[in-house]
């Protein structure tokens, strides 16, 4: 038994977490991210691949956004796309993420509504 298993049984009230049930877990998730790999519009892909890269080349900006979680996932993609997208490239993505200033959209909420966050 490796170290981690190891510590994973020494959790006190641990059943939930043997190693079988985890590995069952783990399998379950994975199946799970193959099948909606697998059941991507691949077509959709390319076209929006394109959109982006079409909008880069006439010097536009990519506006990006995210509730909850999905807003830190926005504003990682933002950062690559700025940086590492077109890294040793002549020409840059511009790209905002527009939940990264959280003071604003606050003031906006309380100010205004949640609905004009975005507008």
């Amino acid at each position: 038994m490796n170290t981690i298993n190891s510590n994973l049984l020494s959790i006190k009230g641990s059943d939930h977490m043997k190693p079988t049930h985890l590995q069952q877990n783990i399998s379950s998730y994975f199946q799970t991210v193959a099948r909606t790999l697998e059941n991507l519009d691949l077509t959709a892909m390319e076209s929006f691949v394109q959109t982006v890269i079409e909008t880069r080349e006439h010097n536009g900006t990519i506006y990006i956004f995210g509730n909850g979680g999905s807003g830190a996932n926005a504003s990682h993609i933002c950062g690559d796309m700025i940086k590492g997208l077109a890294y040793g490239d002549d020409i840059r993505f511009k790209a905002i993420c527009l939940n990264d200033n959280a003071a604003a959209m606050m003031a906006i909420a309380n100010d205004i509504s949640y609905d004009d966050i975005f507008l």
